[in-house]
């Protein structure tokens, strides 16, 4: 009962459409290609890129600035996420992908310097 008087569903709904197209964004900004699946209130993230690796270190990067983005299971919002706190996350994961994408671009230098 308490929900349905929240809009629970919609508001659910909404915020996770926001946090898809944000983090889509933000990800594009950083060089990554993030593709999101399921419902907006139940997403899947799932970075794809030629080294399977990476998305586990941006998880990490990610939770190691405080947000806990699973790398192998849909994610929950809840009614009490709201703008606030979609854009935290955003603002967390971009920091994230810019410290992989700093990661990559080093571990890329180093391994074409081994080789030449």
């Amino acid at each position: 009962e308490e929900l349905k008087k929240q809009n629970a569903v919609e508001c659910m709904n909404y915020h996770g459409e926001l946090l898809k197209k944000g983090l889509i964004s933000t990800a594009k900004d950083h060089g990554f290609d993030l593709r999101v699946t399921g419902v907006p209130a139940m997403p899947y993230f799932r970075i794809e890129h030629e080294n399977k690796k990476i998305h586990s270190i941006w998880s990490d990067e990610c939770l190691s600035r405080g947000i806990y983005l699973t790398s192998y299971h849909n994610h929950f919002l809840s009614i009490s996420h709201g703008e606030e706190e979609v854009d935290l996350i955003i603002k967390i994961a971009s920091e994230a992908f810019d410290a992989v994408s700093k990661l990559w671009s080093l571990l890329a230098l180093k391994l074409s310097v081994k080789n030449l």
